[in-house]
């Protein structure tokens, strides 16, 4: 093995392949987590056995402009599509700018490090499909993009060895001893009270005052003006331009005649008849995450409650747009980012991150929404003596559990219930062995204290990237309360709320 010590095969077994080990394919569990460097140097120099190396720190990486004129072409052709042509992100994460510095070049992470991370996950939906030298040639030309220069030396397996540091007039790096999520200092009142408790349950036909219009998510409206025999007559009333090129991902809210939208940073109070602006908020924007994109807020007691891709929850004033408290919830550099439509019950706001996709792990957090203070989180990637831990190999969980659009509550019962979304690595389903807990999942948590109360999941280990995603729905028919969630897979899946079983799971389209 890595270590120099002799092999054992039981009958029949047969020496492990390189190519086996780089997937970890391997049987072996004493071999299944060689990563990194040392793994690379056997499969650039094509030798059948890695020996023990020592990691230098020379003072920069070394590669030949050739490479990176060579892995320009492999990016353009393979990568381009997801990351963006000029590394900026797109469907993919961006890879330059502060946060890819941040990840790659802290916490002594080498060039076989970032090697193996792009050979075994890429390209999107074929990993590990390329020829070795393309690989390495793309890792020459990411590197040449972040700031460190080509020379003689080619990029090889002496190269795999050395640490990466930050470039000379790179951006500073994020300090990784951040006490996060802060703490508002000066948090301001809002003017109204409204929306409360009462209303969010029971909406008035007029209003759609959260993301799935009640707490239950039902997402139905009452309103019968409009029919399938008048449809074809409605005509557009009033436009209005958010000045903002990029997807548009916000579901609406309206209430008491505002209309509340909200772009990845900005945030509009608009006249419902009319469109007429009453007030703009913008924060300042950081277009650094991997995606930046928001789905809409959460009114509750006179505020207007949001994320912000770059992870800050804020409160507005509804009524003016005043800033009133911002909280930094997480580290960006951690590859976190947020997009979700916040729930508001009970004096607390309900939010998750994302960021599976890359390696992260997901956490659902409570917010005290007069003061910003953190109330509770819940890990949806359970670890150490925490309940679902056991569903993870040991030593194999690589992130996961993103929550992407909203929550549903059951306000008698004070549950909350949260979709959660795919394992990380996504489709390679070697490296996580086990269910992989709580991914891919509805879970139910004590509105109160975060504590989990029950949950069911929908695809364990996932390897097509089906996250459960969209927020539940919560209703009752003959006697029975039932939850009814749909996933990526093309399933709707219903729940009994009361004996937690499986009630139904209906195919609803094609995989």
């Amino acid at each position: 093995d890595i270590h120099g010590r002799p092999l054992t095969l039981d009958a029949g077994q047969r020496p492990p392949t390189i190519e086996g080990l780089i997937v970890n394919k391997t049987p072996y569990p004493g071999l299944r987590r060689i990563v990194g460097a040392t793994m690379m140097l056997a499969v650039v120099t094509g030798v059948g056995r890695a020996a023990p190396v020592a990691v230098s720190s020379p003072a920069a990486p070394e590669f030949s402009a050739a490479q990176s004129d060579a892995g320009a072409n492999v990016f353009a052709t393979k990568c381009a599509q997801c990351h963006g042509a000029n590394l900026q992100g797109y469907a993919g994460p961006a890879l330059t700018g502060s946060t890819f510095l941040d990840h790659w070049l802290s916490g002594g992470k080498s060039v076989g490090d970032l090697y193996w991370k792009i050979s075994t996950q890429m390209p999107y939906l074929a990993p590990h499909s390329l020829p070795a030298k393309d690989y390495i040639d793309v890792t020459a030309f990411l590197l040449s993009r972040n700031g460190f220069a080509s020379g003689p030396a080619v990029l090889d397996a002496d190269a795999m060895r050395t640490l990466l540091p930050r470039p000379a007039g790179s951006p500073p790096a994020v300090p990784i001893n951040l006490d996060l999520p802060s703490v508002p200092a000066n948090p301001g009142h809002a003017r109204g009270t409204k929306p409360d408790d009462s209303e969010l349950i029971t909406p008035a036909d007029t209003a759609w005052p959260s993301y799935n219009r009640s707490l239950a998510g039902e997402r139905f409206s009452n309103l019968k003006e409009i029919t399938a025999r008048n449809v074809n007559h409605l005509r557009v009333v009033c436009a209005f331009q958010l000045g903002e090129v990029g997807s548009f991902q916000a579901s609406p809210i309206i209430y008491d005649g505002t209309l509340y939208v909200t772009g990845p940073y900005s945030t509009f109070a608009l006249d419902a008849t009319n469109c007429h602006k009453r007030w703009e908020h913008q924060y300042p924007a950081d277009m650094s995450p991997p995606l930046t994109v928001n789905r809409g807020v959460a009114l509750y007691r006179g505020k207007v409650l949001r994320v912000t891709p770059n992870n800050h929850l804020l409160a507005l004033d509804a009524a003016t747009g005043e800033l009133l408290w911002d909280v930094w919830v997480t580290d960006k550099a951690a590859g976190r980012w947020m997009s979700l439509a916040p729930v508001a019950f009970g004096g607390r706001v309900y939010i998750g991150e994302a960021g599976a996709d890359w390696g992260t792990n997901g956490h659902l957090y409570a917010f005290d929404v007069e003061s910003g203070r953190r109330v509770w989180t819940f890990n949806t990637i359970p670890t150490g003596n925490e309940s679902g831990a056991e569903t993870w190999e040991k030593g194999s969980q690589a992130g996961g559990g993103s929550t992407w659009s909203s929550f549903a509550v059951d306000a008698g019962e004070k549950i909350l219930y949260a979709p959660i979304g795919n394992p990380a690595p996504d489709f390679n389903v070697a490296m996580r062995p086990g269910d992989n807990l709580y991914t891919n999942s509805i879970v139910a948590l004590d509105v109160d204290s975060g504590r989990l109360r029950w949950y069911a999941q929908q695809s364990p280990r996932d390897a097509h990237d089906w996250d459960t995603a969209a927020a539940p729905a919560l209703y009752a028919q003959d006697g029975h309360r039932y939850v009814a969630v749909g996933t990526k897979g093309g399933f709707l899946f219903i729940y009994d709320r009361d004996s937690h079983a499986l009630v139904a799971k209906v195919p609803v389209s094609s995989h």
